[in-house]
């Protein structure tokens, strides 16, 4: 639910349009003067200002200046009683998204209103995406064809039959499997065939940040709630209203940001770091995890409460090893869709390369195929990808299936292998993946196998 600041000095018109706006399922806050304004903002961030051009003996443009010094990217819509083209203009040049003529049309207000909105949540979703380059993996589809992933196909449709519902009221979903099996575009599925598909769409991998930032980046944070804090912003709970915000490894949350979640999910309001005030939400929330979540929660890493809430939708993604064909299936599509973005001819398999897919044992699963695919697409010049082109030399290494037949001593070379390449690349995973060759999900498994962070 948004909310709105009326701010008019004429207290019946304000609270009239108060009145109508409450019908329309926003929650308006009614100040009269400049000051009451002035408190109100700082006692709470709203979603959108309505602000008369003229408030006794103070100028609305200075006000709206005012507001645009708290938070720059907080729309306003001047009102204005005089009509003239003078005062428009100067409320435009000063940052108004947009103005209104008194006596107020009540439904084009909520038109101007509802697209203002529209307006800063777009830009604001559109900084998110800049900010953390979140790419959306493939074409958003859920292939396969085997019988281990038919529970899946059905939970899609299932979900899809639920109709058209506010996004805070669609249950919550836990995406359970290995690392790279598909659960981030299985999410992505779930929101496409939902009524929600044409809004935001938000994702946070929560093992991309340190857990100081994690909390920050999914609540937001007001001017000065940490050192680089220099100006607001939203976090992406709040950009994704209306939307579907995706949590992938659910598991390296913090405990604070654990309870925040939970307030989002069962209150339906956040606080950004540095506020006084919450501020409501409306999203659904969809949250992913490669580990055992009860193990988690009788370890302590996962509050049981959090869980439980997760836990009302959840479904379990197969490894790619337990998929039979899906392997070659795949592979044949991610040739096809590499063929395509590098501008090839699309490569076909040969019967040996065919035979290794099914093979092998695909820790790395969905993700780490799609990896060596890619490679072979760029590497291999002819127009037959052979089974010698699908590992490089430093990927076997790192396969268990060699691990388990070679000699004691070489368990011991790879973690000393693994140590120094994480070494090397100042402890970030997918810089010692690429020195070592390997997919980002291969290294972060023999990492923690090896008892490596």
């Amino acid at each position: 639910m948004a909310s709105v600041l009326i701010v008019d000095d004429e207290e019946t018109h304000a609270r009239a349009i108060g009145r109508f706006l409450g019908r329309r399922d926003y929650a308006p806050v009614v100040a009269t003067s400049a000051a009451e304004a002035r408190a109100a903002l700082g006692r709470a961030r709203p979603d959108l200002v309505l602000l008369d051009l003229r408030l006794g003996e103070e100028d609305g443009v200075a006000i709206l200046r005012e507001v645009h010094e708290v938070d720059a990217s907080l729309p306003v819509i001047m009102m204005t009683a005089y009509g003239s083209v003078d005062s428009a203009v100067a409320a435009m040049k000063a940052g108004a998204r947009d103005y209104v003529q008194k006596p107020i049309d009540l439904e084009e207000l909520a038109l101007l209103i509802e697209r203002a909105l529209d307006e800063s949540r777009a830009r604001a979703c559109l900084a998110h995406l800049q900010d953390a380059a979140v790419t959306a993996p493939g074409d958003g589809g859920v292939l396969g064809a085997s019988v281990a992933m038919r529970p899946v196909h059905d939970f899609v449709a299932r979900m899809a039959s639920l109709g058209s519902l506010r996004a805070g009221d669609y249950p919550s979903v836990l995406l359970l499997g290995e690392t790279g099996t598909g659960k981030s575009l299985l999410a992505r599925a779930l929101h496409r065939s939902s009524p929600l598909a044409q809004r935001p769409f938000m994702v946070l991998d929560c093992t991309s940040l340190p857990r100081e930032l994690v909390e920050a980046e999914l609540f937001g944070f007001e001017r000065g709630a940490f050192t680089d804090a220099r100006a607001p912003k939203p976090g992406l709970v709040e950009v994704a209203a209306g939307g579907t915000i995706f949590l992938d490894e659910i598991g390296e949350l913090g405990s604070d940001a654990q309870a925040k979640l939970l307030r989002v999910i069962e209150e339906k309001t956040v606080r950004r770091l540095g506020g006084l005030q919450d501020v409501s939400v409306d999203v659904r929330v969809i949250a992913a995890t490669n580990r055992d979540p009860a193990a988690e929660v009788a370890a302590g890493r996962l509050r049981a409460d959090l869980y439980y809430r997760l836990n009302v939708l959840t479904v379990t993604l197969p490894p790619l090893r337990e998929r039979g064909d899906d392997v070659v299936l795949l592979a044949r599509h991610f040739l096809a869709s590499c063929a395509r973005k590098y501008g090839r001819t699309p490569k076909t398999l040969a019967p040996d390369a065919v035979d290794c897919l099914l093979r092998d044992r695909w820790l790395g699963n969905v993700r780490e195929l799609a990896h060596v695919i890619e490679r072979a697409t760029l590497m291999v010049d002819g127009d037959v990808v052979e089974a010698r082109h699908l590992r490089p030399a430093v990927a076997d290494v790192l396969q268990p299936a060699v691990l388990e037949t070679a000699a004691p001593g070489l368990e011991a070379a790879e973690r000393q292998l693994i140590r120094q390449a994480l070494e090397d690349a100042h402890g970030n995973v997918s810089g010692a993946a690429r020195r070592l060759g390997v997919s980002r999900e291969l290294l972060r498994y023999r990492a923690r196998k090896h008892g490596l962070r």
